[in-house]
């Protein structure tokens, strides 16, 4: 394919991935000296010498981005095989790299030349071939300008990372070791080691970094000695972690402002309180797993045999915790968003008191609380609040006197229909919500409603009823004078009265849109007046 592209020297963006292209040659990219972008992923590029002739990159003197990703087939045994840094070393320009990463091999002194490299990626077991096994303190040594770096799904070996590996990367902002099961927690200290001094990286990834069959593990402070202390993110999804000793979160980044770690298995211990201590964090994701395994194909050889030395103190209390009465869940001072979604909680929300916080979002969807008691202290900033698909069955008529600065509530896909058509106890639980813009109650079995509910929302744009049973609706929405959408979607609504027509009349100058659509509206001459009011109404415009 020698001067294939020759004439085409405006030429900015080339995709020839997917070609069963098995070598290259000095004049294959002739004539593309504004090219900007080449992808030859998903051939037969073998990473040889012979493949990559010293000369093959020198017409491309703009080029920005080159990805070579999925080219090396049985790259698992990698004899023979080392980085193109020869032919490489004449991309200047190069910003972004994508290659296949190759086992027990370093990057060579030509990766020097390419100063503008930033973004180095060897990931992705669904785009590319990586089977490292190792990180030697030479590995990186000639990418110095790195500042983002990802060796997901990679089969690095926690055993085989030299201390200093990540040492040379003295730019680096992103780093991402995701899915590297045998890197395990005990070596934690080997990948922390090359980190300890780095004053740019702000993005951690260390997602499924032990084995996913293993028992749960209490982190200890030995294993994060040098955490990495300008760290504004940190990832730590599936890892089997219960909890970590009363050490380890003083010692954790002072910067952090996110913190992920859902999938885990995390029990209730006095480690909890000492979350007070990260001051700038604003987002702590707990929920649970997203997705399942497959049944192992061997028994897993990596669970650790039980360490007489470990030390996790689980369960140390402070003499201050000592003299709490009553108990005070003290969260992060800025801390302003909380996720616990399928986080696998079984509890009656009985009371519980915070301590002064910021929180403004708290998501509990898809848990196990059949019975909200309350009341909740302490949640004064709290707007936005996610309850569903949480097996709620009852709600206490006080379990929301506290959340008065709740703007949207989500109830939905819960069991509380014969809780709310109580009318002696269902007209207290809304009322103190006077600030609430949106309330979901869809999929809630719901089958008849109170007409005052709703009375106390004055603030509510948003009512959302779908896909309940209700047969009419007798709702008084007098009061709701900012109500902006009523979802009665399939519901068994057929037809609604003369006042409730009136009220929703009244409303028309908020623009307000009713919804009911596939419901079994009644088509006869006893219905002639709603159905006349429903084809006139700008409400369902």
């Amino acid at each position: 394919m020698d001067f294939a592209f020759s004439t085409l020297m405006n030429l900015e963006w080339l995709d020839l991935s997917r070609n069963i292209i098995v070598s290259l040659s000095d004049g294959s990219f002739s004539g593309l000296a504004r090219l900007k972008t080449l992808n030859l992923s998903f051939n037969s590029l073998t990473m040889k010498d012979l493949t990559f002739p010293q000369g093959v990159f020198i017409p491309l003197k703009s080029l920005k981005v080159l990805r070579l990703n999925k080219n090396n087939l049985g790259i698992k045994n990698g004899t023979g095989l080392n980085y193109p840094d020869r032919a490489l070393s004449a991309l200047a320009n190069l910003t972004y790299l994508s290659l296949d990463g190759i086992p027990n091999n370093t990057f060579g002194p030509g990766f020097q030349n390419m100063t503008s490299l930033r973004n180095l990626s060897l990931t992705d077991y669904l785009e590319g071939d990586c089977h490292m096994w190792s990180l030697y303190n030479t590995t990186f040594v000639n990418l110095s300008n790195l500042e983002y770096l990802h060796l997901a799904d990679c089969f690095i070996k926690g055993l085989l990372i030299e201390p200093g590996a990540f040492s040379p990367l003295r730019k680096l902002y992103f780093l991402d070791l995701t899915h590297n099961e045998d890197i395990d927690v005990q070596h934690l200290a080997n990948v922390f080691y090359g980190l300890k001094d780095t004053t740019t990286l702000k993005i951690l990834k260390m997602e499924l970094v032990v084995n996913r069959y293993s028992l749960g593990i209490c982190l200890e402070s030995r294993y994060i000695n040098h955490f990495p202390q300008h760290l504004e993110e940190f990832h730590a999804s599936e890892n089997n972690l219960e909890a970590v000793d009363r050490q380890v979160i003083p010692m954790l980044s002072p910067s952090l402002k996110k913190l992920n770690v859902t999938g885990n298995k995390f029990v209730f211990g006095t480690y909890l309180q000492d979350l007070r201590l990260m001051a700038n964090l604003t987002e702590i994701d707990l929920s649970g797993g997203s997705f399942t395994y497959n049944l192992p194909s061997q028994y897993p050889f990596q669970i650790p045999k039980y360490d007489a030395t470990n030390s996790c103190s689980l369960y140390q209390k402070t003499l201050e915790d000592a003299h709490k009465n009553p108990f005070v869940f003290n969260l992060p001072p800025n801390l302003k968003s909380i996720k616990m979604n399928k986080a696998g909680l079984r509890y009656t929300l009985s009371g519980l008191r915070v301590g002064k916080n910021s929180l403004e979002r708290l998501s509990l969807k898809g848990n196990y609380f059949p019975h909200l008691q309350g009341p909740l202290y302490g949640f004064d900033r709290l707007q936005y609040l996610d309850l569903s698909s949480s097996f709620i069955k009852r709600i206490e008529p006080d379990f929301f006197v506290t959340l008065t600065s709740l703007k949207y509530l989500t109830l939905s896909r819960n069991q509380l229909g014969n809780n709310l058509a109580d009318d002696a106890s269902s007209a207290k639980v809304f009322s103190p919500l006077t600030n609430l813009q949106l309330l979901n109650l869809s999929f809630n079995a719901l089958t008849n409603l109170p007409p005052n509910i709703f009375r106390n929302l004055t603030s509510l744009r948003v009512l959302s009823l779908e896909k309940n049973s209700l047969i009419d609706f007798i709702i008084d929405l007098s009061s709701l004078k900012k109500l902006q959408y009523l979802d009665l979607k399939e519901t068994r609504i057929a037809s609604l009265g003369a006042e409730t027509r009136r009220q929703i009349d009244a409303l028309v100058q908020m623009n307000i849109s009713v919804n009911m659509q596939r419901n079994p509206i009644l088509c006869d001459c006893s219905n002639q007046q709603f159905l006349e009011w429903m084809t006139s109404s700008e409400a369902f415009n």
